[in-house]
């Protein structure tokens, strides 16, 4: 569960979800997917393992929230040294540490964001 503990509480995450998704706040706007193998980046060449929510062996940026909690949302008025800029990175330590999905997708981002020179907050 992303937003609350418990059996019978799938209703609650569901609508949090839903809502941060309807109100543009969670998006796919920079185009990214995960993996949902063992391997950090998508290659090609990866194992095929799926989550029993999401049977497709890679989500997007949304249905990764919707999975995990977890998003990464790039900050596009921020002026930096660089022309990636500055990157908000939102965990779900409900999780706990270790949701290997959410920890791929974490070092995955971080090696993105690192390729192109910006900054994670």
């Amino acid at each position: 569960h992303i937003f609350a503990h418990g059996k019978g509480h799938d209703n609650e995450t569901d609508f949090w979800a839903q809502a941060l998704v309807a109100h543009g706040i969670v998006t796919n706007d920079l185009g990214w997917t995960y993996s949902s193998s063992s391997s950090s980046v998508e290659d090609g060449g990866r194992e095929e393992r799926t989550s029993p929510r999401r049977p497709s062996p890679l989500f997007s940026q949304v249905e990764l929230f919707q999975e995990t909690g977890y998003y990464v949302k790039q900050i596009s008025n921020f002026s930096g040294p660089t022309e990636c800029g500055l990157f908000v990175m939102i965990t779900n330590t409900n999780l706990g540490t270790s949701n290997t999905l959410q920890n791929n997708a974490i070092r995955t981002d971080l090696a993105r964001v690192e390729d192109c020179g910006g900054y994670v907050y």
